[in-house]
């Protein structure tokens, strides 16, 4: 059975749903297993982005990729806590051409 989302009307394929509104399709397939469905799923994907110094980003890749950090590198970090700390460090690097 092919999994469909249903948003103001609009009957899309999970694909097709995270394609339009930017999401990850494993992120939504997940939700969507656990019983979120439609401007349910839309809301609680909208919800779980990511901040980090005041600059929003819809995944953790999106913001490796903004801070030029490879995404495991990035990923372990954040786990980690030390987040910031990897990012004052690369702008540093940066600006004096260390990097």
């Amino acid at each position: 059975m092919k999994k469909t989302i249903v948003i103001d009307g609009v009957t899309y394929s999970v694909a097709n749903f995270c394609k339009k509104y930017g999401f990850s399709e494993s992120k939504a397939n997940k939700l969507y297993n656990q019983g979120y469905e439609g401007k349910q799923l839309l809301d609680k994907l909208s919800q779980e982005k990511l901040t980090i110094n005041g600059q929003k980003f819809k995944s953790k890749l999106q913001a490796a990729n903004y801070y030029h950090i490879p995404p495991t590198t990035f990923y372990r970090h954040l786990k980690n806590g030390d987040i910031d700390k990897l990012i004052k460090r690369k702008q540093v690097l940066e600006k004096y051409g260390l990097n």
